[in-house]
């Protein structure tokens, strides 16, 4: 079993991606399972289930987490970021949020 580094610095199963994100973007909101759980309309059971990785949320679901707490369907679902904006002569537009440097 290998271990992954979510956005908080707590340490985690590599789960499969959708379950690892749910929970890191959960995490990141600094939201209990029972006040997500909450706030979708579901059990704190059924939210458990999705960020283990043993059923699958249904695309509703996912459009509402999304909705409510401005994450990136994108990356939700794939994991991909955002994509840099590379300056062709070589380097990233530092005023292009995203690029990871401050302007």
């Amino acid at each position: 079993m290998t271990l992954a580094a979510n956005p908080v610095g707590h340490r985690t199963r590599d789960m499969s991606g959708l379950a690892h994100r749910m929970k890191c973007a959960r995490i990141s909101l600094d939201l209990t399972q029972e006040q997500l759980a909450e706030r979708l309309g579901i059990a704190r059971q059924t939210l458990t289930g999705y960020e283990k990785g043993h059923t699958d949320p249904p695309a509703s679901l996912l459009a509402q987490f999304c909705d409510d707490y401005a994450i990136d369907p994108v990356w939700l679902l794939l994991g991909h970021q955002p994509a840099l904006m590379v300056d062709p002569r070589g380097g990233a537009y530092p005023d292009f949020p995203g690029t990871g440097e401050e302007g």
